[in-house]
């Protein structure tokens, strides 16, 4: 099974978070590792992939899943209320390694 997404526009890199299954890899971009146009470091989605067979099913163009709370106002959008976060760590909670 691949560890993590790859490909021509994959970002992952040593220090990001793997997410995989047998269906799909994802990558959450490691603490303080800023790869993207987004302001924030860490935290956010940055590669996705489908798997088939555990191996890549085609290549990964996933782009940036920024994670935002707020208010916009689409009439005059330099007056919205828009806020992001900084990531201080990632933390497994609940690995599935017992099959749940």
């Amino acid at each position: 099974m691949t560890t993590r997404a790859s490909g021509g526009e994959s970002l992952a890199d040593a220090g990001d978070v793997p997410l995989v299954n047998a269906h799909a890899a994802f990558t959450v971009q490691g603490v303080g590792r800023r790869k993207t146009w987004w302001w924030y470091d860490g935290g956010g989605v940055i590669d996705a992939q489908a798997l088939a067979d555990c191996a890549p099913f085609g290549p990964e163009r996933f782009g940036v899943l920024a994670f935002l709370l707020g208010r916009a106002d689409l009439q005059a959008f330099e007056a919205s209320a828009l806020r992001g976060f900084s990531v201080e760590r990632v933390e497994f909670i609940h690995d599935g390694s017992d099959g749940g």
